[in-house]
C-alpha cells in the first residue's frame, strides 16, 4: 500500500518547492493519484518498484530545476505560455511525474566539468566555499 502524506509532510516535501495554485484541490489530487497508482499496482518505471510519494516529489524537484535552467535567460514576455512553468497541480493532471527532465549537457560543460550531474557539482561547489569560509 502506497503511503499518503499528511499536509504537513505534503507542505514540507512537495507544496513548498512551487507554491502555486489551490492548495486544498492539489492536495486531494495527490491522494487521489496515489490511491489510484495503488489500485492499479502501477509500477515506477525508472526504479522498477512501486511508486511512493517520494517519487512524485522527486520528478518535481527535477522537473523544477530542468525548467529554471532552461527558461532562467529568457524574460517571461518571450516564454510562450505553454512552455511556461507548471504548479504542482498541473504537473499531477498532465502525468509528468512520469516523465523524466534532464538537463542537457553541451560539449564544453562536459569538457569543463566531466560526467557530474548539476547535484553533484552544486555539493562540492558548497564544500568549496564552506573551506574558504573556513579558512578566513
Amino acid at each position: 500500500m502506497i503511503r499518503i502524506p499528511n499536509k504537513e509532510e505534503f507542505i514540507e516535501k512537495l507544496w513548498n518547492i512551487y507554491p502555486s495554485g489551490d492548495f486544498t484541490m492539489t492536495y486531494e489530487l495527490i491522494k487521489s493519484i496515489l490511491e489510484k497508482l495503488d489500485e492499479e499496482d502501477s509500477i515506477n518505471p525508472f526504479t522498477n518498484k512501486k511508486w511512493t510519494f517520494e517519487d512524485i516529489v522527486s520528478a518535481f524537484k527535477e522537473y523544477n530545476e530542468w525548467w529554471d535552467i532552461t527558461y532562467q535567460d529568457r524574460e517571461d514576455k518571450y516564454i510562450k505560455k505553454e512552455e511556461g512553468k507548471m504548479n504542482i497541480s498541473r504537473f499531477l493532471q498532465l502525468g509528468k511525474f512520469q516523465n523524466r527532465f534532464k538537463i542537457r549537457k553541451n560539449t564544453r560543460d562536459v569538457l569543463l566539468f566531466g560526467n557530474k550531474s548539476i547535484e553533484e557539482l552544486r555539493i562540492e561547489l558548497n564544500n568549496f566555499l564552506k573551506k574558504l569560509n573556513f579558512n578566513e
